[in-house]
């Protein structure tokens, strides 16, 4: 079991040394959360009016009418979402998001028909910003593999400190066990965010096979959901959270490497 392994084996031959970007997210914290940020979910929501409007991304051309609507989306899906993480499934309706936003249910299926299709769309908005965004951390720059990789891991534990994730990703989960369209949406979206950990350990360590690789990854996957439940579980946030992600990064980095392996972590 990691768990089982010393302190002195999981941080010393492989030390970790705070990031620039784990430093800025200490006490104080700056970090923008993806959940209710227009920033960090404009390019899915940009995506997704594409797809309703069906046009080709290469040769779109939004007018003052398109511009407007994609703002009226981002709205919807953003208070969708924190409904969602904040009231659960249940309330999850269309009459309960239109309260929530101050119009007419008429009003919110001129964008959204159908509760699945307010659904689908708010699911797909907020999973594709974190693809987009972990995406864009891990692809080839001029920073080294295991510093882009640092920099996903802290990003996703400071995001792991925000309740209303934990909620809405607890949600989610509990959703997808009798919703075909939130299982399958968790399922792609999973391989495709696993897959940005494959390609940075095939980075680090090219000796790896392409079956380590993916079996490194969903460790390191795995890890990130740690996250998520420690938060989750805990009444208040628990007094050494710092240390136990900081032991979580540790042993991220000995998975990239190899240093631990397969069976060690089962």
């Amino acid at each position: 079991m990691i768990t089982s392994l010393p302190q002195q084996e999981l941080e010393g031959s492989v030390p970790f040394h705070d990031s620039p970007r784990q430093q800025a997210h200490g006490k104080g914290s700056t970090h923008s959360s993806i959940l209710g940020s227009e920033e960090h979910v404009k390019h899915g929501l940009f995506e997704l009016s594409l797809r309703q409007a069906g046009q080709d991304t290469p040769y779109y051309r939004p007018t003052v009418q398109g511009k407007r609507r994609e703002v009226k989306i981002n709205e919807i899906v953003s208070s969708a979402a924190n409904l969602l993480a904040a009231e659960g499934y249940a309330n999850f309706t269309l009459a309960r998001v239109a309260e929530e936003l101050g119009i007419p249910r008429s009003a919110l299926k001129n964008y959204f028909p159908t509760h699945d299709d307010l659904l689908r769309s708010t699911i797909t908005a907020l999973l594709n910003a974190y693809l987009d965004r972990y995406a864009d951390m891990g692809r080839p720059t001029g920073k080294p593999a295991m510093e882009r990789l640092r920099e996903i891991v802290d990003d996703a534990f400071e995001e792991a400190r925000d309740p209303r994730i934990c909620q809405f990703e607890f949600e989610l989960l509990a959703l997808a066990q009798h919703s075909d369209i939130t299982l399958d949406l968790l399922r792609r979206l999973y391989s495709a965010y696993r897959a940005i950990y494959v390609d940075l350990v095939r980075e680090i360590d090219a000796s790896a096979t392409a079956r380590e690789c993916h079996a490194r990854a969903r460790l390191i996957a795995a890890q990130m959901e740690g996250a998520i439940i420690l938060m989750f579980g805990s009444e208040k946030q628990p007094p050494d959270v710092d240390r136990v992600f900081a032991l979580m990064r540790a042993i991220t980095i000995r998975l990239a490497h190899g240093n631990i392996t397969a069976k060690e972590a089962a």
